[in-house]
Order: C-alpha cells, then sequence, then structure tokens
C-alpha cells in the first residue's frame, strides 16, 4: 500500500506549528483527506479535520493563528471553510460559489470573500467566521481573478470594468480611487509585509500563460521597484530577491 502524501504545507503566523493535506493512499483523492496541524518540533500532532467529498486546495492561517480557512473544490464550484485545531472535527462553510478567492484582513481576523461574477452579481463580504457578527458588505466590484487586499485604510484591487485592465487603490468604501498601473492579461497580488506597498505580478497572455515578473508597488507615491532574484553564489541555490528601481 502506497504511504501517505502531505501536500500544502503552511507555517502559523508566530512559526510554531504547520497546516498540511494528509492523503492517506499517496495520491488517491477518493478516500477521505485529513487535514493536519503538526507542531514544528514534531511533539505533537492534531488531525483537525478529515475530509471526504471535496478536495482541499489551499489553506491559510488567521493572522491570530487561532485557525485555517481552507479553500475547497467541490464538482462544479468552490467552499470555503473555516476551522480550529482548539476544535477537531469541525468545519464551518463561511461561503460557496464560482469563482471564489479570499484574503485575511490583516489586523481584524475575518477573511475578505469575493464570489460570483459568472452566474450572478458579484460579492465582496468581510465575514466573521464564529458567526456571531453581521456581515460587512463593500461596494467594490473587483475584477473575478484576482483577489483584493487590505493595505492599512486602502483596498487594492483589479478592476476590468474599462477596455484596460487596472490595478486600483480605494478608501473602503470605495471612494477616493487612485490608479497603480494599467496591464493586460491576468494579475496576482500580495501583500508586502512590513510595508505601505503591494507585490504585483501579471500574465499577459492570460489564462494558461506563465506569470512574469513581480514589481512592488507603493501607496504612498513613491516609484515603483522592481523585483528581481539573483544567485548570491553559483554553487548554490538559494536565490535573493533585491528591488531595483
Amino acid at each position: 500500500m502506497p504511504s501517505s502524501a502531505h501536500t500544502w504545507p503552511t507555517w502559523s503566523p508566530d512559526g510554531r506549528r504547520l497546516i498540511c493535506f494528509e492523503l492517506p493512499g499517496g495520491d488517491d483523492v477518493s478516500g477521505p483527506i485529513r487535514v493536519q496541524v503538526i507542531d514544528a518540533d514534531g511533539v505533537r500532532q492534531i488531525q483537525m479535520l478529515a475530509i471526504s467529498g471535496r478536495l482541499p486546495i489551499y489553506a491559510a492561517w488567521s493572522p491570530d493563528g487561532a485557525g485555517a480557512a481552507i479553500l475547497l473544490q467541490e464538482e462544479d464550484h468552490l467552499a470555503l471553510g473555516w476551522a480550529s485545531p482548539e476544535d477537531p472535527g469541525q468545519l464551518r462553510i463561511l461561503e460557496e460559489g464560482s469563482p471564489l478567492f479570499f484574503a485575511w484582513h490583516p489586523t481584524d481576523h475575518r477573511p475578505l470573500i469575493h464570489v460570483g461574477g459568472h452566474t450572478g452579481r458579484s460579492r465582496l463580504i468581510y465575514r466573521d467566521v464564529g458567526g456571531a457578527h453581521p456581515d460587512e458588505v463593500l461596494p467594490q466590484l473587483p475584477g473575478n481573478y484576482c483577489v483584493p487586499i487590505v493595505v492599512g485604510d486602502r483596498l487594492v484591487q483589479v478592476d476590468r470594468s474599462r477596455s484596460v485592465n487596472r490595478l486600483v487603490s480605494t478608501d473602503l468604501n470605495g471612494g477616493d480611487e487612485q490608479m497603480l498601473l494599467e496591464f493586460a492579461g491576468l494579475g496576482a497580488l500580495a501583500l508586502a509585509p512590513g510595508e505601505d506597498a503591494v507585490v504585483f505580478s501579471t500574465a499577459p497572455g492570460g489564462e494558461g500563460h506563465p506569470y512574469r515578473g513581480a514589481t512592488l508597488l507603493y501607496l504612498d507615491g513613491r516609484p515603483p521597484a522592481r523585483l528581481r532574484t539573483s544567485l548570491a553564489n553559483r554553487s548554490k541555490t538559494t536565490g535573493v530577491v533585491t528591488a531595483s528601481g
């Protein structure tokens, strides 16, 4: 019998634990897939979930490390669930739809969920993972394939409402729009930790084409910086990321 395979290992914010998906039959996804939380020193392992009928494809810890949002693939749509190692065996479904993207708010521990767009109106909502507080619906309607992210008191998103794709920054109420750049194809965003900035990459050829390069875009008006990877030593494989104006 094949040994277990472990996929998508992700560090907790404090670096003390990992979350990963365990496929008990190697690459066989027909049986239950276990979501494991493992201490970094290997002393303790918690089976947080055993999932059947859905394929977990992505997990992201909450900023406080209390649990993780888990993206699940079903036959014709995606589901976003919440689980905590303090409450093993419990999965709370937060949202379902297609497309579905999410990102954690960096300070208030709610996921920002963008769902819909193909068959109905898109929704951009903050949702309390415990269900104790009402949703906060944001007015922005971002492009389908790039999740918005919050930087301070600003929301950065892809706007595809015009003939040219734009990366824009607004306040959380959708006002004070500032254009960061125009681009062709698909875009991808990531938060730049410790900076009032985002990292942005594009796949100019669209779906099925590779993303090329990455640019650090500041929200305070500083010039963008192109990121590049160089090898500190040709005998090593460790990449060093530097910024150039």
